[in-house]
């Protein structure tokens, strides 16, 4: 299982219980629905409303989960790709070219990024 980062390059630090609350609900995902959370597939529109969280899980948490898992770039790829989207009972909608290019839009600026900061680690050396 890989550890999701929940943080932006530069962004303020996270608090650690509210970081482990998130590893916790994120591994708690991951065994309760497999086939969503195990690699990443195309979720369903709404899907945030389908899911049950854990005894004392707070929407909040799992709206930030979400977010930060559907940012990453396995994720977005799944989205380039096209297809179908997953909800609990398998197939839930098609993925739009309209959010094909999205993803691909914010992994080419991802990379840009990512390119950028290399370029400056070296020039620091």
């Amino acid at each position: 299982m890989s550890t999701l980062s929940l943080r932006k390059p530069g962004a303020r630090p996270v608090k650690p219980a509210h970081d482990a609350r998130i590893e916790v609900l994120g591994r708690y995902l991951m065994r309760r629905y497999p086939d969503l959370f195990v690699k990443p597939v195309p979720l369903s529109i709404g899907i945030h409303q389908k899911l049950t969280l854990p005894k004392g899980g707070l929407k909040s948490d799992l709206q930030k989960f979400l977010k930060a898992w559907c940012s990453q770039p396995a994720y977005l790829e799944q989205l380039v790709q096209g297809g179908h989207r997953y909800g609990l009972n398998g197939q839930d909608g098609t993925v739009t070219k309209q959010q094909q290019k999205r993803a691909e839009t914010i992994l080419s600026r991802s990379a840009v990024i990512v390119k950028n900061k290399r370029k400056q680690q070296t020039n620091r050396e």
